[in-house]
Parts: structure tokens; sequence; C-alpha cells
């Protein structure tokens, strides 16, 4: 491609966001080769960022980071033509040899930065679960613009951080990709956006199946969180939208709205969107939110909860779309909209139709149904090939039935189908049983009759100690 051929797109974001083009040492846009900075390595892609305020790189180019990459204050980070196909956008990826103790692979040294069409690939996939690294943070500083970028399976906590001390900032029409990472209990839950930075702009993003929140808001005056998208298909996870972690205390003047929460059966949020995050156990109050105009579909616990939030505009929310999850004990029932207004832990302009009553601590597990998974299949993750059982036990408390009781029925039946395949195993032994034969049933689609002829010929071609395979020869 001829310089010719891309200083249109890329006079258009210098445009947009002040960025002066022409040649020189710093200041102007880097070229490497033609037109752009294509595949390599961090290094390549440092010693970029260290010579130009303007790094355009190719459309599909693969950069493989084994170090942390330093954007420093000043610079426009772009694909060329600003694509926004994931699939055409240059890849920044952690690599395999990636350091696993170090936090961020990409991280700001100072303000004024502009991230635009760029994907970032945290490659949990290959790096496994690391609490602390995530693909991008920004701060503490003003003016961050990220922009059309794309962010896939981080290996950390979340894919995006704007860290405190942070200010005036845009994160707009970015898509966080789906991946097919469970909401189990082992703790290995990423968020969407995890933004703590005032009056920011977070609108129009599209979070595609996080695992703990999809937008946390951490605090600072003046935001405005509105018209994102944030869908549940191939996983579940604890919230949509939370606000009130309170890192930073001041929330004056944030705005919530026109959002869209959905979680497709048979995946959940534990809570739509949460204004205050005592259901978390947090004790720290926040003021003067707005939560306005967003629409909460499908199953949760709390379709929308307020507990936490004192002088808060709560308005035009949509929840008939809300499904029950299952009850915690100690906890208000499940409802579509919760306000914890008699402890005087929600107030203001509060619209109709709440549930009144105090949610501390009622997050509850990452499985639905974990607590009762386990007293049939031992202690072990709740799988994905029983989490239809979650709808149905949500389409049977509408229905106004003994959800539970049913569901306990229809396990007592593998228990006792696990004692005629093991009748001298231990409680362990018929655990196991269970865990295959409800896999054979549900995650191979067999009737219960073959389901069970195919776990006993599996544990007869089983290795010698595996739990009730035939004694060997």
């Amino acid at each position: 491609m001829s310089g010719r051929a891309w200083l249109p797109a890329l006079a258009l974001a210098g445009a947009a966001f002040g960025v002066g083009l022409g040649a020189g040492c710093r200041g102007d846009t880097y070229y490497l080769g033609t037109d752009c900075l294509g595949s390599g390595t961090e290094k390549d892609l440092q010693q970029a960022i260290d010579t130009r305020a303007t790094v355009v790189l190719c459309r599909g180019a693969l950069i493989t980071l084994s170090n942390t990459i330093s954007l420093p204050q000043g610079l426009t980070l772009l694909t060329d033509g600003m694509p926004t196909d994931a699939s055409q956008m240059a890849t920044i990826l952690i690599g395999p040899d990636f350091p696993a103790q170090v936090g961020p692979a990409v991280a700001s040294s100072g303000s004024d930065i502009r991230i635009l069409a760029v994907r970032f690939d945290g490659n949990r996939r290959v790096l496994g679960f690391r609490v602390s690294q995530i693909p991008l943070e920004l701060g503490h500083g003003h003016q961050y613009t990220v922009q059309g970028c794309s962010f896939a399976d981080s290996p950390g906590w979340t894919h995006l951080h704007l860290i405190e001390g942070c200010d005036a900032s845009t994160i707009v029409n970015n898509v966080v990709e789906s991946a097919p990472r469970p909401h189990d209990n082992t703790g290995q839950w990423s968020d969407g956006l995890s933004i703590s930075c005032a009056h920011t702009l977070v609108a129009g993003n599209h979070i595609n199946d996080a695992t703990a929140e999809g937008i946390v808001y951490y605090g600072g005056p003046g935001s405005t969180i509105r018209d994102n998208v944030i869908t549940q298909t191939v996983t579940s996870a604890f919230s949509g939208i939370n606000v009130g972690d309170a890192t930073v205390p001041d929330h004056t003047g944030v705005v919530i709205e026109n959002n869209r929460i959905i979680a497709r059966g048979p995946y959940y949020f534990t809570t739509g969107v949460a204004a205050g995050l005592h259901i978390n156990g947090k004790t720290v109050t926040v003021r003067g939110v707005s939560v306005l105009g967003n629409t909460i579909e499908g199953m949760a616990r709390y379709g929308l909860a307020v507990d936490g939030c004192l002088g808060c505009a709560v308005t035009g929310n949509d929840v008939t779309g809300w499904h029950p999850l299952p009850p915690l004990m100690a906890c208000p029932p499940p409802a579509a909209y919760v306000a914890a207004v008699t402890v005087m832990h929600a107030s203001g302009r509060l619209q109709p139709g709440y549930l009144d009553g105090k949610i501390d601590n009622c997050r509850g597990q990452a499985e639905a149904l974990g607590t009762l998974y386990r007293m049939y299949a031992g202690d072990f993750p709740m799988p994905t090939y029983l989490a239809f059982e979650v709808q149905v036990y949500s389409q049977r408390m509408e229905q106004r039935l003994d959800a539970e009781s049913l569901l306990l029925a229809e396990w007592d039946t593998f228990t006792a189908r696990a004692k005629r395949i093991c009748p001298s195993g231990s409680p362990a032994d018929l655990q196991s049983v269970w865990r295959r034969l409800t896999e054979a049933q549900y995650a191979g689609n067999l009737s219960p009759t073959d389901a069970d002829a195919q776990v006993r010929m599996d544990l007869t071609a089983a290795p010698p100690g595996t739990p009730c395979s035939p004694p060997a020869p």
C-alpha cells in the first residue's frame, strides 16, 4: 500500500485527536519499510513508540510480547485505516515467553494517549490463569482514548483497566470478545472493562461473556456509562454493571444509562446492575449516582439492585425480561428489582416496584447450583453440560413448583443408578460414577439406559485402580 493510500484515514484520525503528521523525529508518524509496522516483537514496537508520536500498525500484523510495552505521553497507536473488523486489526499478543509474574502487558507512562482499532489478545488459552496479568492498563493520568479496539482472552482479572488518578478519558465502541471460560468457584474470573477515571465516557462497547463483571466502575465524579451491551451467551457472570466499589469514594454525577444487560439461558448474572455494592460485602456507600433507562433481560438473582447508594436516581429501567435464580439462605428472595430502603442503604428518586430488602453479602457462589451439585458429585466445579439445570430450576420457580425438591429427586435417580453399577463402592466412588453418568447422559446426549451401558463399558476399560472398575483378572 502506498503512503498516499493510507494518509487520508490517518489524517482523519489526526484531525479528531490533534495528531500532527509529517516526517521527522518525535512528534511525527513512524514508518517501517513502506507505510506501517508489520509483525514483530515488543522490541520492534517499543522502538517505534519511543521515536514517534504516531505509530501505524499494518492490518493483520501480529506483535508478540515477551516483555512489557510502555506507552509514553502523547502517543497515538492505531491500525492502518482503522478497521472495524477485529480480524483485520493489528494484534498485540501476550506471548508464551511473557513472564508470569508481570502485571499489565501494555501500560501507560504518561497522559494523552490514544489507541485506535488495535486488538489485544491476552492468550489465556495458552498461558492459563495469571491473576494480575492483563492486556492493557492506562493511568495515572488524563485524556486517554481507547476507541474501536478489540480485547480477547485476558489471562487475568480484567481486559482493560483505567487506574485511579485518572480523568477526562474516552472508552468507546470497543469489543470484549467471547471466550468459553467457566464461571465456577475456582475464582479465575475476568471483568470486561474496569474503570476508575473521573469525567469519563464509557459508551457503545460490547462486552461478551465476561466471567466476573461486564463493566466495573471504581469511582470518580462526573462519568457516564451509556449505550453499552453486555451479553452472556457461553458462560455466566456475577454482574453486568457494578457501581460502588468506591476505590475513589466520590461518585457525584455518575450516570449509568441506556445499557442493555442480557443473559441468554441457560447462562445468568447474579445481579444485572448493582448501584452500591453491599451485595458484595462492601460497607462503603456512594451518593449521587443516576441509573436511568437500562434494560435487564434473562436470569439473575437480583435484576436491579440498590444497596449502598444514597441520594441516587433510579428511574425508567426495564426489568420485565427478568427471570429468577435459585434463592440464597438468609437473603431476600430473588427479585427483578430490590432496594434496601428500610435499613437506609438506598434512598433518592427510586422507581416503584422494588422489593424492600437488605442484600448485604448476598452475591453467593459463582455456581448458582454449586452447593447442591457438590452434595452428589463431590468437590468439583459444576460442569457446563449441567448448566441447563439452572434454567429448568428458574422455570419451575416461575411456575411456583418446588424446584429444589424436583431437582434433588432427579439427581437421586443418578445416585441409585450409580449404586447399581458399583454396589460396594464408597461414597467417593459413587460420586465418581454419578459424574460419569451425568456426563454420558447430558454431554453425550444418551438415554438413561444407554448412559448406564456406556459407563459400565468405560469402567471395564479403565486402568486398574479406577473407582468402581472391575478387578484385574
